[in-house]
């Protein structure tokens, strides 16, 4: 199938229109004729809730963080992390994704955007990698570890 410069014209300006229909924060997800205020569908379908999947265990985190929070965004393959340092020196870590039977589902992926320059108790925001929404399923242990590199 070709299309003319009409034909072309068309599609672009549909696919305009439907991309601007996708990111609009005036209308509801399940009912798009009506107004639903200030939601935005896109972070609506990203967000997910926490307890869809395991409780991280941040024991090896906590000697050099306090975790004030995190949250899974699995269609951005994030778990995304807010900390605080406790101590100037800190190590690397890696984060670690089991099965119900003890097995590793992924390669194990690097907690990544900490920076060795904050200080002491401000706040900075950190991620690892998460497998694919498929994958994040069969998870039932999710584990971080000190890195030796």
């Amino acid at each position: 199938m070709t299309l003319g410069n009409g034909g072309f014209r068309r599609l672009a300006l549909w696919c305009v229109i439907a991309s601007c229909s996708l990111f609009s924060s005036d209308w509801a997800v399940g009912e798009p004729w009506k107004p639903a205020g200030r939601s935005n569908q896109l972070l609506m379908v990203a967000a997910t809730q926490n307890d869809e999947f395991p409780v991280p265990d941040f024991s090896a985190l906590t000697p050099y963080y306090e975790v004030v929070r995190y949250n899974y965004d699995i269609a951005g393959a994030r778990l995304n992390i807010l900390l605080k340092p406790k101590v100037m020196n800190r190590p690397a870590f890696k984060i670690r994704f089991y099965d119900e039977d003890g097995v590793q589902v992924v390669n194990e992926t690097f907690l990544v955007g900490v920076s060795i320059f904050t200080e002491v108790g401000e706040p900075e925001k950190a991620f690892a990698y998460t497998p694919s929404e498929v994958i994040m399923e069969r998870v039932k242990k999710v584990v971080f570890l000190r890195s030796k590199t």
